[in-house]
């Protein structure tokens, strides 16, 4: 008779090898974990002794942990651009209209150089405009548990900043375009002395406003010359006598100005050390008076003058480290 035969020895020899697989196996897994770990463990440390200043620069800028402390001094650097909201008038020697310098305003303004015509002053837009960027430092104090703050910034700037402007006269008794009215402006550099008082609008988020002292030099340059055809001689109790093609008048003058500074920004904290700000800025220094006398080898006494308000608009951004 057949009987089934007995195969417990083979179950226990399958059950043996699958336990020693799955040991096998588990091992593998463990090994690549590892292996993956220590890869990146090693890439990271790689990097930070081939890079030690990203390292640091990460440190830095790290998300703050605490709220920032606003108290303390710092200094920064900005970047910008302005706009001239001013512009340059210009008159003649004499009001009553028998002037040499009138009389040539007269004909760039209306085309008639004629001693009985007053030509009133005129005045054409003289925007200059460019980029600028300067320095910053400062010493803020924030009155707890009010986030009120207040402080004081100075801060100086190179600009770009600068225009010309050319008028020529319409027909007339003088030939359309004979005369042309050249101008130029140019804003050298300005700084500013100014308060800052503001609040927190969030922990890390300073909004402000500031104003103060604001001080620079402005360069204005002004000048008629005569293109012909022929000489430009207006007849009268002053005399003139410019060629073609020569310079009839022309001036020139630096200096520098004094006035006054206002504006508004925000300021975000970083980190404890780092900040970045938005700034607008009206600046006003004054006006600047240019004086055109009669420019050699053209003759008579006469004279013009240019008035130019040095009046900006700035915005600028700006990056501060707290001590």
């Amino acid at each position: 008779m057949w009987a089934p035969e007995d195969d417990s020895a083979g179950r226990a020899n399958l059950s043996g090898r699958d336990v020693r697989e799955s040991v096998v196996i588990g091992g593998l897994i463990e090994m690549n974990r590892f292996l993956r770990y220590a890869l990146v463990a090693g890439a990271s440390c790689v990097y930070c002794v081939a890079n030690p200043a990203g390292a640091a620069a990460q440190q830095a800028f790290a998300a703050p942990k605490t709220p920032h402390s606003w108290t303390g001094f710092y200094v920064g650097g900005n970047v910008g651009y302005g706009q001239q909201s001013g512009s340059a008038q210009f008159w003649g020697d004499v009001p009553g209209g028998n002037g040499a310098g009138t009389m040539t305003l007269n004909a760039i303004y209306t085309g008639v150089a004629n001693p009985n015509v007053d030509a009133s002053p005129f005045s054409e837009r003289l925007g200059s405009n460019g980029a600028l960027g300067g320095l910053q430092a400062g010493y803020s104090w924030q009155w707890n548990p009010t986030g009120v703050i207040v402080g004081v910034e100075a801060d100086i700037q190179w600009t770009a900043m600068g225009s010309s402007l050319t008028r020529t006269n319409p027909a007339g008794n003088v030939a359309a375009g004979q005369l042309a009215l050249r101008a130029e402006d140019h804003l050298r550099w300005f700084g500013t002395l100014r308060g800052r008082a503001g609040f927190l609008a969030t922990p890390n988020l300073l909004l402000y406003a500031t104003g103060g002292l604001a001080f620079g030099e402005d360069r204005a340059s002004a000048s008629v010359t005569n293109r012909g055809p022929g000489p430009f001689a207006p007849n009268g109790s002053t005399t003139l006598l410019c060629q073609d093609p020569n310079t009839c008048f022309a001036g020139s003058g630096s200096r520098g100005n004094v006035g006054w500074a206002a504006g508004a920004g925000g300021e975000w904290a970083l980190t404890q050390n780092w900040s970045v700000k938005l700034e607008y800025l009206h600046i006003d220094l004054g006006r600047q008076d240019v004086l055109m006398p009669v420019a050699a080898p053209s003759t008579g006494t006469g004279f013009l003058q240019m008035r130019v308000r040095n009046a900006y608009d700035i915005g600028r951004f700006g990056l501060n480290y707290h001590f």
